[in-house]
């Protein structure tokens, strides 16, 4: 992928390509307000009826419908209004090809393609669902950003980059930036799994999605991200942040986002698989400096996979009959040989101090206190050192050596 980037020609960029199509532009509508405060302040509240109406309403629908995009509905359901559904029909391919994920309904299911937008970003006005136009199986994601914010800055970045370079990375696809004024929308291939359907490939971003530019000899362990920026996701979000945490690692946080995945998903599977007990407590530990990162991760399943029998791995297995919670004990019935050979990686029960952090952070407004206030006491203890260094100093101007 092209290193590093010049914000400053992709703005140029952008304003020529806006002067560009100004007269395609000028036989849609310009622009819709955006009628409720955005982006909101801390502690703000979003009104999550104010914004189910700005997506709902017919200048809303009919903006997005001349640029190619027909939103979802609202379902019959009066009490209900935070669930949407395609507006169009489609039928269920067997194939699709990069970006868009593969998706069949559930057998169970009268609505397998509803989406629930009850995460973080969603109530704060952020994300709606839509539909192509030109084909409507081929579902995505529309996100509220702030125009020349850096977010959007990135956004056009990755978006300049090409289908195939963003491939090759990994990276989030950015179908498209629709502009709006101070706005813009971008969009994005709509997470299927987050649906109740069946992924063949997992190239759609989750909700809880930041971007930010790093050098090549970042040490990542090191990163960190405002605590707040954890509140956005799509359930599955680990419990770093949990116990009053200031900040977190993006990148630890995203594998363990994606270890709760999977933990939600196969470790029921344990005792037929015993290797799923240490993969998984390493994806989810608690102790963020010793979680997998995303490349230890992949190296450690590519070790275990080809010692699992093939009568295992092409054996039928139901889903889980229960819900459980992915700090499960994972290792429950299985072999005490296997236990003790990989013990190091066994995940401690959750100690009686973080369960008092969690159940204080549980109460409203907690989350925004609680991290003040152990900040507070962090910098209480340093205080004794930070003496000991001045005194250290006033002694050698004192007595030079």
């Amino acid at each position: 992928m092209t290193e590093g980037c010049n914000f400053e020609s992709i703005l140029s960029d952008i304003q020529e390509r806006k002067s560009s199509s100004s007269s395609v532009v000028s036989l849609m509508d310009d622009t819709i307000p955006i009628p409720f405060p955005f982006p909101l302040l801390d502690n703000d509240d979003a009104d999550l009826n104010e914004r189910i109406a700005f997506w709902d309403s017919p200048s809303t629908i009919n903006w997005f419908r001349q640029r190619g995009y027909t939103l979802y509905v609202r379902n019959e359901f009066a009490d209900q209004p935070w669930y949407s559904e395609p507006a169009l029909g489609c039928k269920h391919p067997s194939e699709m090809q990069y970006p868009y994920p593969y998706y069949g309904s559930e057998e169970n299911s009268k609505t397998p393609l509803r989406a629930l937008d009850l995460s973080a970003t969603c109530q704060q006005g952020k994300i709606a669902y839509a539909q192509e136009i030109h084909d409507p199986s081929h579902h995505v994601a529309i996100k509220l950003i702030v125009t020349d914010s850096e977010e959007h800055r990135i956004l056009y970045f990755l978006h300049s980059q090409g289908m195939e370079v963003l491939k090759e990375n990994c990276l989030i696809p950015v179908l498209n930036i629709l502009s709006n004024g101070s706005f813009s929308f971008v969009v994005m291939p709509r997470q299927m799994e987050r649906c109740g359907l069946l992924p063949r490939e997992r190239t759609d971003p989750k909700c809880h999605s930041h971007y930010a530019f790093f050098a090549q000899d970042t040490d990542r362990a090191r990163c960190r991200l405002s605590y707040k920026l954890a509140w956005d996701g799509s359930g599955y979000q680990p419990h770093d942040t949990m116990q009053g945490e200031i900040d977190y690692n993006p990148f630890a946080y995203d594998v363990g986002m994606l270890g709760r995945v999977l933990c939600m998903r196969f470790q029921h599977l344990a005792p037929q698989i015993p290797m799923l007990a240490p993969f998984l407590d390493k994806m989810v530990t608690r102790n963020i400096p010793l979680r997998f990162n995303a490349a230890q991760a992949l190296q450690f399943f590519e070790a275990f996979l080809p010692e699992i029998s093939e009568e295992v791995l092409n054996s039928v297995y139901h889903e889980k009959t229960k819900a459980s919670d992915y700090e499960w004990d994972r290792w429950e019935g299985l072999p005490p040989d296997f236990i003790k050979k990989w013990e190091s990686y066994r995940e401690p029960p959750v100690p009686f101090s973080t369960i008092v952090l969690r159940w204080i952070f549980s109460f409203e407004r907690m989350p925004y206190i609680l991290p003040v206030v152990r900040l507070w006491f962090f910098r209480i203890t340093l205080i004794p050192s930070r003496i000991g260094v001045f005194l250290r100093n006033l002694w050698r101007l004192a007595f030079p050596s």
